[in-house]
C-alpha cells in the first residue's frame, strides 16, 4: 500500500489511496473514503479547536495542536449528545454562571482576518446568549459572537452587526468571518447552516475593528452581561477568512457524517 494523500479537487472530505498489486503494477485512483469532521476542520489549520467532548475533568481541551486549552467554570454539563452525524463525540450544555475561560494568546487580534465557527443549539425557553467573546470591553476592542432567540450577531463593543428572523432551535452550524478588507465592523460575513445571512446594523454605530488581546470566554460576554443558555459543540477559531466553499464543506460534513 502506498501512502495516502488528500484529494483537494472537490472541497469535500474524501481520501484517495495509491496502491500497487503484484503483477498488475500501480493503481493511482483507489477507493474514495470519507474522512471525519474533525479532520475536515484540521485541514484548514485552526488556531484553536475545542471539540468539547470531555467525559470528565475541568478543561476544554484544544485539538488544534497549539495547546490553547480552556478551563470550565461553574455547572457545565458534559457528555451531552453532540451535533455531528455519525460522530460519537459529545457536546456541552451551559447555563447562566457556567462557561469556559479561553487561552487567547495567539488568537487573531487587531484587524487581522479570522473565522469563528461552532455548532449551537439554544435553549428554547431562555434563548441562547453570548457564545464566544474575547478582547477588551472598550469600543472596537472586543469580538463578541451571540445568538439571541431569533438573532445572530457580532458585537465589536459599540456596533452590533447581524441578522434577525432566524430559526435557532435544534443544532445549527454558525460561522462568522472577518476578511480585514476595510477595517470597519459592518464587513463581517455570517453563515447559518452553510448559507450567508443578509446582515445589517442591529444597534450602535459602525466602529473600526481593533480587537485587543485580553480575556476570552466561551459561554459568557466580556462583562458578564450575557450568558449562553443551551448546547455548544465543535468550536474553532482560524487565523484566516474561510471561503464560502469551505464553510459549506464543513456544514455538509457535519450533517452527513
Amino acid at each position: 500500500m502506498w501512502p495516502e494523500r488528500a484529494d483537494e479537487g472537490d472541497g469535500v472530505g474524501t481520501k484517495r489511496y495509491d496502491m500497487s498489486v503484484a503483477g498488475w503494477g500501480e493503481f493511482r485512483r483507489g477507493p474514495r473514503l470519507r474522512w471525519s469532521y474533525a479532520e475536515e476542520v484540521l485541514r484548514d489549520g485552526p488556531a484553536m479547536y475545542l471539540r468539547l467532548g470531555e467525559a470528565i475533568g475541568g478543561g476544554a481541551m484544544d485539538a488544534s495542536g497549539w495547546e490553547r486549552h480552556g478551563s470550565y467554570q461553574g455547572g457545565v454539563l458534559l457528555r451531552q449528545e453532540g451535533a455531528l452525524a455519525g460522530d460519537g463525540d459529545w457536546a456541552v450544555r451551559l447555563s447562566e454562571g457556567a462557561y469556559a475561560t479561553l487561552a487567547t494568546w495567539g488568537l487573531p487580534s487587531g484587524a487581522a482576518a479570522r473565522t469563528i465557527e461552532a455548532w449551537v443549539s439554544v435553549d428554547e425557553e431562555d434563548g441562547g446568549g453570548c457564545l464566544l467573546a474575547y478582547g477588551q470591553q472598550t469600543t472596537g476592542a472586543g469580538c463578541v459572537v451571540s445568538v439571541h432567540e431569533d438573532e445572530v450577531s457580532v458585537d465589536c463593543i459599540g456596533h452590533v452587526w447581524g441578522a434577525g428572523g432566524i430559526a435557532t432551535t435544534g443544532w445549527h452550524h454558525l460561522v462568522v468571518v472577518w476578511e480585514s478588507l476595510g477595517g470597519t465592523s459592518d464587513e463581517w460575513r455570517i453563515y447559518w447552516d452553510g448559507q450567508a445571512l443578509p446582515c445589517g446594523t442591529l444597534s450602535g454605530d459602525v466602529v473600526t475593528v481593533q480587537t485587543a488581546t485580553g480575556a476570552g470566554y466561551l459561554g459568557r460576554s466580556l462583562d458578564e452581561g450575557s450568558w449562553w443558555r443551551g448546547w455548544i459543540d465543535e468550536v474553532a477559531v482560524y487565523e484566516q477568512a474561510l471561503s464560502t466553499a469551505r464553510v459549506a464543506a464543513h456544514e455538509r460534513m457535519g450533517r452527513e457524517g
